[in-house]
Formats: C-alpha cells, sequence, structure tokens
C-alpha cells in the first residue's frame, strides 16, 4: 500500500440518471441541459447529509458517506427533490435517478476509493428502478427503525461478479405509499439466471412487433423453476386435471429442516428431491413432482385436503436433521381417506448412509403401497451417486441454483460449485450432467454462445454418460444438453423417450416432449404431453403456461380460457403469468373484445410483484386497444421498463413502433434511423442471430430501404425455417411478410398472411388489425376480408 493510500469502512453510494444514453441520441441538447439540472440537485444536498463527491461517472456519481444513516437520509432527500421536480416538469424534461448503497471495506488512494464497498454498490444501483433505492443488507442492519421509510426486500437479487450471496432490499419511498402516478416502477425483478420464462410471458403482449411468437417462444428452461404458485391457502386448482385416485399414488410434502444452519435447509431440499426421483423408478406407483408438493411447505392444511388436491391416496411427511457425521430422516406416511398413520420411521445414521436411507424409504413406501419393485428398478432405488458427501453437499447447492430454485446461488455461482462437486468426486456423474446443462443454458439463452462455452458442456456430459450411461438423471440431462446446447430437438427426444422407460411418472420429461413436439408441428401430440406432465405435478404454473400458450395457438380458445383461469389461480404472486397469459388477453384473441382486460386493470391492485412490470403492461394493454397515444407516452415517462431484462435498445425499437402506430412518422424515422447502426454494429458481432436480423428487416422496411430490409427479412427465415421449428419458425415468416408490405409488394403479403391467419403460432385476425406491421395493408379491401373471414379464426386441428 502505498503512502497515500488509506484502508477504511465507509457508505458507498452510486446513481446513475436513467436514460441518459437514449435520450443524448435524440436530443443531445436537451439531455446535456437536463445532466447539468441533475448534477445541481445532487451537489446541492450532498453537504446537509456530510456526502463527499468522489468522482462523476458518464451521467452518475461516486459518493461516500461516513454512516449508512447519513447515506439513506442523502437518498432520499435526492429522490424527494427530484419526485417534486418532476411532478412540475412536462413530461419530456423528467428526470429520473436510481441510487445503490452499500457499506463495506474501501482503499482510499490519491482522492478517489477502491474495493469491494464500490464493486458492491455499483452492482446494487442497477437493481433499483426508476426513482428508487436499493440496499445491500449491511446499509439496512444499521438503518432499520431509524427512518421514516419502508423496506421491501427482493426476491433474488444475484449480482453480477459477486460471490457472496447478499440480501438486497429496496426503500418504499413516501409517495409509492399514496399512489402517485408519476411514480417510476419501484422494485426490479431479481436477475436470476436468465432461464428465460418468457415462452409463457411475453408471447402475447408483444405479438404486434411482427417478431411475435418466434421471439417470445425461444426459451423453455431445462430444469424449470417451479413459478410462484398459489399460496396454501388457495382454493384447490388441480380439479381440471385429476384423475381417479390411484391407490399407489403418493404425494412427498417438503422435508422439514430441523436445524437453524442454512446450510441443512439445502440439504433437506435436496433429500426430499432425491426420494423424489427414487420413488420415481418404480412403475407401478404415481408420484407427485416437486413443484406440486412445494407449495405446501407450511401449509396447515388437512392430509385429507392435501390428498384431495392433488389427487393421490397416499401423503409422506418428514424432517431432516444433522449434526456433524450424523443424520436422522424420519418420515411417515399417512392414508389420506382415513388420515390413518400407516407407519413412522426413524433413521439415525451416519452420514455417510444418506443414500441407503433413501433407499430405504423408497422401498418402504412401495411395499406400503403394494407396488412391486423389480430387479431393474431395485438396482437403481440402491445406485449410489457419490462417495464423497462434500462433493455432495456442493452438488445439492449448484443443482439448486441451476434450476433456479434458490435466490441464494445464481447460476454463474452454480457452475463453480458443480465444478468443484467434480473436482472433490470426478466420477460423480450427476454433477458432471447438471454443469454440462449449466453451460448449454447459457448457449440457449444468449448470455454465452462462444464455442467455448459449447465446449465445456459437451466435455461435462461426455463424461456423465461414459460414468452412467444408465442412470435416468443422466439420461435426462443428456435430452436437455441437446435442446438448449443445440436445438436438436430429435435427439433430445430420443433422450426423454429413454426416460420415460425407466422413470415413467416424470413430469419433466413430459413437459419437456410436450415443448419438442409443438416445434416439430406434432401439435395433438404436444397437447396430450403436457396434459400427462399435469397428471404428475397438477400445481405446475409453468407446464400450465405451455398448455395454455399451445391451445391459444391453434385457437382452442374455450379451452385456453379455462386454463387460463386455472393459471391465474395458481399463479396469485406471478403478475407475468397472470396478466400476460390471462384469460383478458385470450379473450381479445378469441373475439376482439377489450371489456375484459379493461375490467381487469380496473380491478387490479397492485403488489412489489408486479410495479416494475404494470407500466409494460399498460403499455401492451393501450397498443392492442390501437391506444397508441398511450403507449407512447409511457415510453417517454418510462425510458427503459426493462421488466423481463431485455436489452437496452429493445425499448428503442418498440418506440418507433408506438410512434408509427400515432402517426409521429418524423419522429419515428428519426429514432430509426438512430437505431439502425447500432443493430447493424450488433449484427455483424453475431452473425447468426435471428433476432437481430428481424429488427433490421423491420427498421429498413420503413425507412424504405427495400433492398435491405428484404436482403433482412430472408435472413432470419434462413436461420430458423418453419421446416425446423414450427412454433418460433412461423414468426420469422411474419417479419418477411411485414416486410414485403412496407416495400410496397401487397401481393406477397397478402398471400402470407392468409397463409399465417391458418398457421399455428402465425397470424391472429385480432392482433393483425392493430399491429403495425400490417399498416400499409389497412384499408385495401382484401386485407379487411381476410381478418373477417370467420374461418381465419376458426380452431385449428
Amino acid at each position: 500500500m502505498s503512502s497515500t493510500d488509506h484502508r477504511r469502512l465507509a457508505a458507498i453510494m452510486f446513481t446513475d440518471m436513467v436514460g441518459f444514453t437514449a435520450l443524448s441520441q435524440r436530443d443531445e441538447k436537451l439531455a446535456l441541459e437536463l445532466l447539468e439540472e441533475h448534477r445541481k440537485v445532487i451537489r446541492g444536498l450532498l453537504p446537509a447529509d456530510e456526502g463527499r463527491e468522489v468522482k462523476t461517472i458518464g451521467d452518475g456519481f461516486l459518493i461516500e458517506f461516513p454512516s449508512a444513516l447519513d447515506a439513506v437520509r442523502a437518498a432520499v432527500e435526492i429522490q424527494t427533490a427530484f419526485h417534486e421536480r418532476n411532478v412540475r416538469s412536462p413530461s419530456d424534461r423528467r428526470v429520473h435517478v436510481r441510487i445503490g448503497i452499500h457499506v463495506g471495506d474501501v482503499v482510499q488512494q490519491d482522492g478517489d476509493i477502491h474495493g469491494d464497498g464500490v464493486n458492491i454498490a455499483s452492482r446494487l444501483e442497477p437493481l433499483a428502478a426508476p426513482g428508487g433505492i436499493c440496499l445491500s443488507d449491511t446499509v439496512v442492519v444499521q438503518v432499520r427503525n431509524k427512518l421514516d421509510v419502508g423496506l421491501v426486500k427482493l426476491a433474488a437479487p444475484g449480482l453480477k461478479n459477486v460471490e457472496l450471496s447478499m440480501d438486497v432490499y429496496r426503500v418504499v419511498l413516501p409517495w409509492e405509499a399514496t399512489g402517485s402516478p408519476l411514480v417510476a416502477p419501484a422494485e426490479v425483478a431479481a436477475r436470476k439466471p436468465r432461464m428465460r420464462i418468457l415462452g409463457s410471458l411475453s408471447a402475447l403482449a408483444i405479438l404486434f412487433t411482427g417478431l411475435g411468437w418466434w421471439l417470445s417462444h425461444r426459451a423453455e428452461p431445462a430444469a424449470k423453476a417451479p413459478s410462484t404458485i398459489a399460496r396454501v391457502d388457495a382454493a384447490p386448482a388441480a380439479a381440471a386435471t385429476s384423475v381417479a385416485v390411484d391407490q399407489k399414488s403418493i404425494a412427498v410434502l417438503p422435508f422439514a429442516s430441523m436445524s437453524e444452519d442454512k446450510d441443512n435447509a439445502f440439504f433437506a431440499d435436496g433429500i426430499h428431491e432425491d426420494i423424489l426421483a427414487t420413488l420415481a423408478l418404480v412403475r407401478d406407483l404415481r408420484v407427485i413432482s416437486r413443484t406440486s408438493v412445494a407449495q405446501y411447505r407450511t401449509t396447515t392444511k388437512p392430509m385429507r385436503q392435501i390428498a384431495q388436491e392433488l389427487g393421490v391416496a397416499y401423503v409422506l411427511e418428514g424432517s431432516v436433521r444433522r449434526a456433524g457425521n450424523k443424520v436422522r430422516v424420519t418420515g411417515q406416511l399417512i392414508r389420506a381417506s382415513s388420515d390413518e398413520h400407516v407407519w413412522a420411521k426413524s433413521y439415525d445414521r451416519d452420514l455417510t448412509d444418506i443414500f441407503a436411507i433413501q433407499s430405504a424409504l423408497a422401498t418402504e413406501i412401495a411395499g406400503a403401497l403394494q407396488a412391486a419393485i423389480s430387479p431393474q428398478e431395485k438396482s437403481l432405488i440402491e445406485h449410489r451417486p457419490t462417495v464423497n458427501l462434500a462433493a455432495y453437499d456442493l452438488f445439492l447447492k449448484g443443482r439448486a441454483g441451476v434450476k433456479g430454485l434458490t435466490s441464494d446461488v445464481t447460476r454463474a455461482q452454480a457452475e463453480r460449485l458443480l465444478g468443484e462437486a467434480v473436482r472433490l468426486d470426478p466420477n460423480f456423474a450427476a454433477a458432471w450432467g447438471w454443469l454440462a446443462v449449466a453451460h448449454a443454458l447459457a448457449v440457449f439463452t444468449d448470455d454465452d454462445h462462444s464455442p467455448e462455452r459449447l465446449a465445456k458442456a459437451k466435455a461435462a456430459i461426455e463424461t456423465a454418460v461414459r460414468l452412467t450411461p444408465d442412470d435416468p438423471a443422466v439420461i435426462e440431462l443428456l435430452g436437455n444438453y441437446y435442446y438448449y446446447g443445440y436445438r436438436d430437438f430429435k435427439r433430445a427426444m430420443e433422450q426423454y423417450q429413454r426416460l420415460l422407460l425407466i422413470r415413467p411418472n416424470s413430469s419433466d420429461a413430459y413437459t419437456q416432449m410436450g415443448y419438442v413436439l409443438r416445434r416439430q408441428a406434432r401439435w395433438n401430440e404436444a397437447l396430450a404431453s403436457f396434459r400427462k406432465a399435469l397428471q404428475f405435478d397438477p400445481l405446475n404454473a409453468d407446464t400450465l403456461g405451455g398448455l395454455l400458450e399451445l391451445l391459444a395457438a391453434l385457437r382452442q380458445y374455450d379451452d385456453a380460457i379455462a386454463q387460463g383461469r386455472r393459471l391465474a389461480e395458481l399463479s396469485r404472486d406471478d403478475f407475468s403469468n397472470i396478466f400476460f397469459l390471462s384469460p383478458a388477453w385470450l379473450h381479445f384473441l378469441a373475439r376482439g373484445s377489450t371489456r375484459e382486460g379493461d375490467e381487469w386493470f380496473a380491478s387490479f391492485k397492485p403488489s412489489s410483484n408486479a410495479e416494475t412490470k404494470l407500466p409494460y403492461a399498460r403499455r401492451s394493454w393501450a397498443r392492442f386497444r390501437g391506444n397508441w397515444a398511450v403507449a407512447v407516452e409511457i415510453d417517454r415517462q418510462y425510458p427503459y421498463l426493462e421488466p423481463f431484462d431485455d436489452p437496452p435498445w429493445r425499448q428503442d425499437f418498440d418506440t418507433v413502433w408506438d410512434l408509427v402506430g400515432n402517426n409521429e412518422l418524423p419522429a419515428a424515422r428519426t429514432r430509426a434511423e438512430k437505431l439502425v447502426p447500432r443493430l447493424t454494429a450488433l449484427r455483424e458481432q453475431q452473425p447468426d442471430n435471428g433476432f437481430i436480423w428481424g429488427y433490421l428487416a423491420y427498421l429498413h422496411g420503413f425507412l424504405g430501404d427495400k433492398e435491405q430490409a428484404l436482403r433482412c427479412g430472408r435472413r432470419v427465415v434462413e436461420l430458423l425455417p418453419e421446416s425446423v421449428d414450427s412454433s418460433n419458425g412461423p414468426g420469422g415468416s411474419k417479419v418477411l411478410a411485414n416486410v414485403r408490405a412496407w416495400t410496397g409488394d401487397k401481393d406477397g403479403a397478402l398471400a402470407e398472411l392468409a397463409r399465417l391467419l391458418r398457421t399455428p403460432y402465425g397470424e391472429n385476425v385480432h392482433t393483425a388489425r392493430v399491429d403495425p406491421g400490417w399498416l400499409p395493408l389497412r384499408g385495401d379491401p382484401r386485407f379487411e376480408a381476410l381478418l373477417k373471414d370467420p374461418a381465419n379464426n376458426a380452431p385449428l386441428f
């Protein structure tokens, strides 16, 4: 450390002026004026709270304070000043600021500061909503009950490049509690690993853009994190898919961890999941999957009611206590019809016997339910995945992170945990398999599409297959590797079918097969596969969302609306599901009715879960109603909504089309002209990224560059033709058809529209009526006739 270095503890604040870069591109003079006003406001407030401006970073500040209380008090004063200023200002002169605060160790060097304290504060700031403040848990400990503001814990922060898990809180500012219409969205959805569940979220909301279903259906997560499903006091939702109660059916409730040690909670959850997987090996049993039983973790419902909701004859509940090298696992089997305890067992063993306990429990349960176990099943039940308990601990945490089952482990951290697990036990096949899927998901979600990432996935899965080629877990993971790493649906299907021969109760296999089958245009088989998955996992909102999407794409609207009501009941805490796949949208697709959506918005009571997504939803609904002025105003008020972690240029693109819809063509042209070079540069970096080609196709078409527009549109279709992917491919065809309309080929556009109106995932008559992509065709009698023809919105297949 040099003579000018000084290490100390400090409260660090990072600020950022929202939308400055985009505003600079649109109106540099205005952007600089607002930047200077923003700096004056912040600098004028710092002295009162002993804040020291360390430096400005672009349009933001790095500031230090002597205490956490001073820093938070200053942040509230800053946001209050901007809120009051914005109330008095026209929409184009409003300034929204994000603030993040952390207390940590810093090193002062020649007036600047460095260290983990600074790095963590910089990661907190992007989690704050425009006009909002995010605090680390170290700050909250020091300010709780000392300020007249509320604090709300974010769901799963996932701070980039920060290895230690950390809780993050947002500050509830006074005007947020009073519902001021100027309040910017206050809670950013925590950025979990981008295993996008957007296949089930934004499909209906963004059809108008022309990328439609193709853009929004690109991610069905490999190991789906269960959606936030119904609270345990919810009305039963399984009745629509219930089957006659099979006397060899069972639900295993989450095992209680009898220790306050957080690591032991991971351990108990891992034991529960592995017992479920072991039971699912018994062909003679029907075992309810983890997602559906997860909601009963803290339930007080009677066992009989739980069994009725899940459609099973028996329920197993249990606990895990781990102390040093000892473990106790207890379980009691209950016959739901009579509430009779069939048996209760307690296993006190060395920790190294944990797999023997799992095998013994599975065997006891099968015997009690008079389920036959074949020699092959017995061998699989008794299989020990590893002899290294330290590796098993790491594996449980890593697997939970890849699945998104915990907010404490990001996918990047999960990769490291799984990598350490296989280092400790190079023969741990399941850990190798999950490591492969972690890498494959990075490719699938566009986090890292590099050859190096694929090579890591390939090496890991090949090791897993070499070690235990017939292990059901490895077979499933091999299928996921093909699906997510290479979109090789044929090979993925082969593995899922292999898995069902060994584990016939696997809801995951049936769900994944449903996604594969719909991509292969095997519509009825896909429907059957989703419904089969729901028999084993009746309260799984993600699987239900997949079924609902497919029903909507096939225009089986009555069934889709019924499933939408079930999904809303299951997803009370998941705004994305309860709105974007709600009956309100489905009524619009079925009949063009906006009444249900208007009523939904009128009755909706926002929760913290919905705050970031509500403006996005209102903008989407405005578009469906053809109210483009409202859409444009929301774009201006919220420069970057980003509720689904979209790239920053995505809203610029959307705003172009909102302006077109509102007949503000000069403004739309100006924005489009600025966006084209940005996307062209991205395309050069990612020449096989069909989404970027599609966006450019629209922009060139609108700007009148016919040659470039058609070139880009054709490339979209080449990259993902309908013959390869029947659920995403039609979206690419729609891009090219819209481009034809904008470049003067009305005949070609109309012919393609006629085909897409009778193609699953193609086009809908009511969305086409408001979609700016078809704007050049409006008024053409042939266009109007296509949209009025009842056959073009009749059920398909």
